[in-house]
């Protein structure tokens, strides 16, 4: 699906990846007695790991060259 596009899958998914948080958050705040039954450090645990992922989409896209064959 993403192939040929080089770099630019990097930053799409981090795009796509930061609308999904942007989405979630707002949903979170207008609804709070839509509450996770999570203990909190596992919710903790994949917050920190969802804003990994998104910010190494964001770096791999600047330090990874684009292939111009």
């Amino acid at each position: 699906m993403l192939d040929g596009l080089g770099r630019k899958r990097y930053l799409i998914f981090f795009i796509l990846m930061f609308v999904i948080m942007i989405v979630f958050l707002t949903y979170v705040f207008k609804h709070p007695e839509a509450s996770l039954r999570m203990p909190v450090v596992i919710l903790q645990i994949f917050y920190i790991f969802y804003i990994i992922a998104m910010l190494t989409c964001l770096v791999k896209f600047f330090i990874t060259k684009d292939d111009q064959s």
